[in-house]
């Protein structure tokens, strides 16, 4: 069949727009779409000419600029490609140009609709870099080179970041001005360090013909709140590479966003970074201040050592080092030795057991403890975790008779098709809803397995 849309803005016809559409269901779906973003190509190149022609006339160092004319600029827009003409204008005293229209139109300094650059940016939030380019050009048709489209992600995330930080540092001068966006009766803070391997180099000090990759701390901050009808647990995010005050300020800003300062309950968890509690010391003093479990066994640990100086004494109700060699966080992806998830569920339940007995907790924690022994680290059994710990292909990985949750293969696989920030607890927990946990409580078996390594 032959399409024909005549294109009339303000009475006016600007254009007529034709298309064969025919064959089978799925290419005359695609023929529409296209159909669509011809008709949005010729709606959006008239809606820019009409914006242009209504921005005011620039002025530089004190003076109205000159006008050098008009010159025909192409951008890429989610309908794809508009061409259009911008006035340009130039400082006659120290030749600086301007073109009003694309401050407005183009995100920056790149030929990119600000609409279409919020896509892609969402996008990069989600998918990994290397799959940019395809999926943007399989979901929008649109087609932008990958390194254009890095660039662009990179340029909007400094933006943004640096906007948060100085957001951060005019709310601390003015708390009062701070927002609250909901009024929960308990609010959970918490904070900590990831370190990431950068695609740099540097001199290794201690032989200096060889280079090592460089490895940076991302600091990470996490809100937890319940909604009024204590229904459902939400939580917010942030994370950056800013000095520490600066990061101490956002998290702060976050909270009270969140409703921190009208909370009845405030709780403030972290690991044994001393960076972490003197957030706490700075901001969050009036908080309830909860170690996680593992460095609260290790200061349990010193305690008995200095209380029992001979190492042939047993210590009655002490915890001793965990001697299992399957323990450790996802550093396992540098790990020189292989585990099995099924060997490291084990593992982690035999000792959970041995520590429930020996600090004589209640019932209904221990059996909860031991239910998120079991299940702490089932999220890796998802085949895109195994791609990604032993540096293989998905379908190679998919046909592995083992799964694994030490990998015994330094280095990171790049080129998995794990979604960006994924963290192997967000499958476990969803998997908690598929299991029968007995009689664990639900919400403290929630918050061991997301908080497990």
């Amino acid at each position: 069949m032959k399409v024909e849309v005549n294109v009339r803005i303000d009475g006016r016809e600007v254009a007529t727009v034709e298309e064969c559409i025919a064959g089978p269901a799925i290419e005359v779906e695609q023929q529409t779409e296209a159909l669509k973003d011809r008709v949005g190509q010729v709606v959006l190149a008239e809606g820019f000419l009409q914006l242009a022609a209504t921005l005011r006339h620039p002025c530089c160092c004190g003076k109205s600029m000159q006008n050098k004319g008009q010159r025909t600029v192409t951008i890429m827009s989610q309908s794809g490609e508009i061409s259009f003409k911008r006035t340009r204008y130039c400082c006659t005293e120290c030749g600086h140009y301007q073109t009003p229209a694309d401050r407005v139109i183009c995100c920056g300094r790149h030929r990119v609709t600000r609409h279409l650059a919020k896509q892609i940016s969402q996008l990069a939030t989600i998918e990994h870099f290397t799959r940019l380019e395809q999926l943007m050009a399989d979901q929008h048709a649109v087609h932008i080179g990958h390194d254009e489209m890095l660039q662009l992600v990179h340029d909007v995330g400094g933006t943004v970041d640096a906007q948060r930080q100085m957001e951060a540092v005019r709310a601390i001068e003015r708390p009062s001005a701070i927002t609250t966006r909901v009024r929960p009766k308990q609010v959970y803070v918490s904070c900590d360090g990831i370190m990431y391997c950068t695609n740099q180099r540097e001199i290794c000090p201690n032989d200096p013909d060889r280079h090592r990759m460089i490895w940076r701390q991302m600091r990470v901050g996490c809100v937890y709140w319940q909604d009024e009808e204590e229904e459902h647990w939400h939580k917010q995010v942030i994370w950056g590479q800013e000095d520490l005050p600066t990061f101490s300020a956002s998290l702060y800003r976050l909270a009270c966003e969140c409703g921190y300062r009208e909370a009845e309950e405030k709780i403030f968890v972290a690991d044994g970074g001393e960076w972490c509690w003197g957030i706490q010391d700075q901001y969050f003093v009036d908080s309830i201040g909860i170690l996680d479990w593992y460095h609260a066994t290790e200061h349990i640990w010193d305690c008995g050592k200095q209380l029992h100086s001979d190492p042939q004494q047993p210590i009655q109700g002490s915890i001793p080092p965990l001697p299992l060699g399957s323990f450790g966080d996802d550093s396992s992806l540098n790990e020189t030795v292989r585990f099995s998830l099924a060997q490291h569920l084990a593992d982690v339940s035999h000792e959970v057991t041995r520590l429930t007995n020996n600090l004589r907790v209640s019932e209904s924690l221990k059996e909860t403890l031991e239910t998120a022994a079991r299940c702490h680290d089932l999220g890796k059994a998802d085949p895109r975790f195994q791609a990604m710990l032993l540096y293989k292909p998905l379908n190679i990985a998919f046909m592995q008779s083992k799964l694994w949750a030490k990998s015994g293969v330094p280095g990171f696989n790049a080129a998995n098709t794990l979604p960006t920030n994924f963290r192997h607890e967000m499958l476990s927990l969803n998997l908690l809803d598929r299991i029968d946990i007995g009689k664990s409580d639900e919400d403290v078996l929630r918050h061991v397995v997301a908080g497990g390594e």
